[in-house]
């Protein structure tokens, strides 16, 4: 198996990199031509998906449901009063 030198790496990250901004920039346009959300608001979503689909989905749908279930979990605490969740007096 050969060594990969520290230009075939620099390279090879130029090369994702740029693959990257061409394809969120193409995909904020369209999102913008079709939808008329300026592109600029639709950059942060486009490259979110973009990196989930690179990383996998599950890591990233896991991550959410965990934050989702954190702030349900905060929501559904009681504020003062009885603690037991009976009636006070």
């Amino acid at each position: 198996m050969a060594t990969v030198t520290r230009a075939q790496g620099a390279a090879f990250l130029v090369r994702v990199v740029a693959g990257a901004v061409v394809v969120t920039g193409s995909a904020a346009y369209w999102i913008e031509s079709v939808y008329k959300v300026p592109a600029l608001e639709s950059f942060a979503l486009v490259a979110f998906i973009f990196g989930a689909m690179g990383n996998g989905w599950r890591p990233v749908l896991a991550g959410l449901r965990g934050a989702l279930v954190n702030l349900v979990n905060r929501l559904g605490e009681p504020r003062g009063g009885d603690q037991r969740g009976g009636p006070t007096q």
